[in-house]
């Protein structure tokens, strides 16, 4: 029996997820957490999502658009305004 067919065994078993490095089986460890860095720049891109949404959502009635706005938008695309 292979690797790979043992693992999908144990899977199919409800068994833990194990990795072979030739002396056994050792466990795999639980998924983590995103790295930081990985999450502060999600989090930057979805605020740059939202900032833009807001401006065609105020564009879309003809509301004029909060300069702080921009004005964050501009920092966070690192623009010198």
């Amino acid at each position: 029996m292979n690797m790979e067919h043992t693992e999908d065994v144990n899977k199919a078993a409800g068994a833990p997820s194990a990795l072979n490095v030739g002396l056994g089986f050792v466990e795999k460890p639980p998924l983590g957490l995103m790295p930081r860095r990985n999450h502060e720049w999600a989090t930057n891109q979805q605020r740059m999502t939202d900032i833009i949404e807001a401006m065609k959502r105020y564009n879309a009635v003809n509301k004029k658009l909060p300069q702080e706005w921009f004005d964050e938008l501009s920092e966070r695309l690192g623009v010198n305004a």
